[in-house]
């Protein structure tokens, strides 16, 4: 919702969600700025053990009022694209503990880890933010970067360890480079799905 959806970012397709042939359905008559409101007051990093603590209580209005509107988006993305699974990219681990109170879905949580030199390096690139077009990317410092891998992964161990074992998967990033077709049929399994035929024509 935020900054996406709200700012006129763009699908992978090249429009925007409000113009998108499946975004458009998915979030047809939402409040979009109601929902970018309560994902800046439920996501935010430092919820992540709120978001363990809260999860179902009633006294988190927040966290039941954009449950609801993502269980509609899991729904209404399932509907529209007849997709037995939905890959969420969400990089966030406070997020990932959101989910839990999501209504409807059944969640499978896939820890992608890359080689903390690279993500570095990564951050120090200029790069355009794909979704909105004009907009930069942050740049970080090789410090502030290593201190936000850290902490991001940090966070994931929590997340796993309140899960079980069978809905939690760390995968490094090096490791799908090496065997994509290998690792792609694995995430595959892991969801429960066979991947055939696959979309790679070798190992």
């Amino acid at each position: 919702w935020d900054p996406v959806v709200i700012a006129g970012g763009r699908c992978g397709c090249g429009r925007t969600a409000a113009n998108c042939e499946i975004w458009s359905r998915v979030i047809e008559g939402a409040d979009a700025h109601e929902a970018a409101r309560l994902q800046r007051q439920v996501v935010r990093e430092q919820n992540l053990l709120k978001n363990f603590l809260r999860v179902g209580r009633e006294n988190a209005p927040d966290v039941g009022a954009f449950a609801q509107v993502m269980g509609g988006v899991y729904a209404g993305l399932a509907a529209t694209t007849g997709a037995r699974v939905i890959v969420d990219s969400s990089k966030r681990p406070s997020y990932g503990a959101f989910l839990r109170s999501v209504p409807g879905i059944s969640v499978r949580y896939v820890h992608l880890v890359r080689d903390p030199r690279a993500s570095a390096h990564s951050w120090k690139q200029r790069r355009h933010e794909s979704a909105t077009p004009g907009a930069e990317v942050t740049r970080r410092n090789a410090f502030d970067s290593t201190l936000r891998w850290d902490l991001l992964n940090v966070e994931a161990e929590i997340l796993r360890g309140s899960l079980e074992s069978e809905d939690f998967t760390r995968l490094r990033y090096e490791d799908f480079v090496l065997a994509p077709l290998e690792t792609t049929v694995g995430l595959a399994a892991f969801a429960g799905q066979a991947v055939e035929p696959t979309p790679f024509e070798s190992k």
